[in-house]
């Protein structure tokens, strides 16, 4: 049963059910006669409902229109890096295949994750592309679950699930990520699954000994899909060493066990000095680009404005922090989430400003990545109000006025981005068509 339903069956009693700390935005609706309360709670009930059928057909239409794409607009031929697996094939038809092939370096990633389930799916399917990208659509629905279970777990009901499940699923089934859709073999969708598995694992309020081993399963198939995913070891380590130093320790250990022999014969960068103002401007355009996509102000625009509420709700986290040790977990678990978000922008920044220009940060295969850096942000987002708006009595007049400023204006950030999301979707189908 929802909270505004819960309410609704006491106040239908006559009661007066007292409001949790998860409930007070409540508070201010529920005052004056039990007929007019009895009106409000109505009226919330059937809004409440209504956002949770807002949000099933959201999630509807952008699988409805995936399929569509993928069982109808796939062509099948190889593109682009399935080419990459004809020497494996070449290597199995000869009975030489080994872990060695595997392991190998594709550009500056060792995609081990991505080549064993490709070549799986090739062989089960007689490399058929539309049962693949099928394949693929399914791993980033199960990326969608453990997203929604580990924000339900950490926000409990002080935030309505379908006022994440909406952008949720703009975000992770977005239209502008083409790219991914139409290419069986990706490093994006395994990272992904990886760096979410991983949060879910941790974002706990006490993380056992199965919790902390399945996140390492998790950074591990987030580290052998991509380059990107090694940042996993890095982003997480403030939540691990939450948990206890001696799993620290584990942590830092799996990870250089595993680094180490990663980067032996790593392939070189591009030469060339690079300017500071393209690559501070190419990992900005990379964080806003599911949103501001196709037009690179806009773009930038955004992530700035991401970045800015991303610190805001982090201080306030700090500053108003819970008494247990173990309500801090999943903060810092959906706080290492956005570090990974961070780290990717930075690393591409870095490794494709020369070769691609700013511009390239718009790619769509890159929107796995700043996908999950927008979730955390929104999660982060919702739980420092929360927390804010249950210390606000405390609070003298001045400061309550600038903080209750201050959710308003995060309020409004997040409310352009949703607006973004949609027109984003729109044109992102548009190109997908065409």
């Amino acid at each position: 049963m929802t909270p505004i339903e819960t309410i609704a069956v006491a106040h239908a009693a006559g009661q007066s059910e007292p409001i949790a700390s998860d409930r007070r935005w409540l508070a201010p609706l529920l005052l004056g006669n039990q007929a007019a309360r009895s009106r409000v709670v109505d009226v919330l009930v059937r809004l409440w409902r209504l956002a949770g059928l807002v949000a099933a057909l959201v999630v509807g239409v952008e699988l409805v229109a995936l399929l569509w794409l993928i069982w109808g607009r796939a062509f099948q031929a190889p593109f682009s890096d399935e080419w990459a697996m004809i020497p494996l094939l070449r290597e199995a038809d000869r009975g030489t295949l080994s872990l060695a092939n595997f392991w190998a370096f594709h550009n500056e990633h060792r995609i081990v994750i991505p080549r064993l389930t490709t070549f799986a799916t090739l062989s089960l399917t007689d490399w058929d592309r539309r049962l693949m990208l099928t394949f693929n659509l399914v791993v980033v629905l199960a990326t969608a679950g453990l997203l929604i279970d580990a924000a339900r777990r950490t926000l409990g009901r002080a935030v309505p699930i379908a006022a994440l499940t909406i952008p949720g699923a703009l975000l992770l089934l977005s239209q502008t990520r083409y790219e991914n859709w139409f290419q069986p073999i990706t490093d994006k969708i395994p990272t992904a699954l990886g760096v979410t598995w991983c949060l879910a694992a941790l974002a706990a309020r006490s993380v056992t000994r199965r919790r902390f081993v399945l996140a390492l399963i998790g950074a591990l198939i987030a580290s052998l899909s991509s380059l990107s995913g090694l940042l996993v070891w890095g982003a997480f380590l403030p939540a691990v060493w939450a948990t206890g130093r001696a799993r620290a320790g584990g942590w830092v250990a799996v990870a250089l066990a595993l680094g180490v022999p990663y980067f032996i014969g790593f392939p070189g960068g591009s030469a060339g000095a690079r300017s500071p103002v393209q690559t501070v401007s190419y990992g900005l355009a990379y964080l806003g680009a599911p949103i501001g996509y196709v037009i690179l102000p806009l773009a930038v625009a955004f992530g700035v404005l991401g970045l800015v509420l991303m610190v805001a709700a982090l201080f306030v986290l700090w500053r108003v922090q819970p008494k247990r040790v173990g309500d801090r977990l999943p903060e810092l678990a959906w706080t290492g989430l956005a570090l990974f978000g961070v780290g990717c922008a930075g690393l591409a920044a870095l490794g494709r400003t020369m070769d691609f220009g700013v511009r390239g940060a718009l790619g769509t295969r890159y929107h796995a990545f700043t996908s999950l850096w927008w979730v955390a942000l929104m999660v982060l987002a919702g739980l420092a109000a929360t927390r804010l708006e249950a210390a606000l009595p405390s609070f003298a007049a001045p400061n309550a006025a600038r903080a209750r400023w201050a959710v308003r204006a995060g309020a409004t950030v997040l409310a352009l981005a949703r607006g973004g999301l949609l027109a984003a979707n729109l044109v992102g189908f548009y190109h997908s068509i065409k």
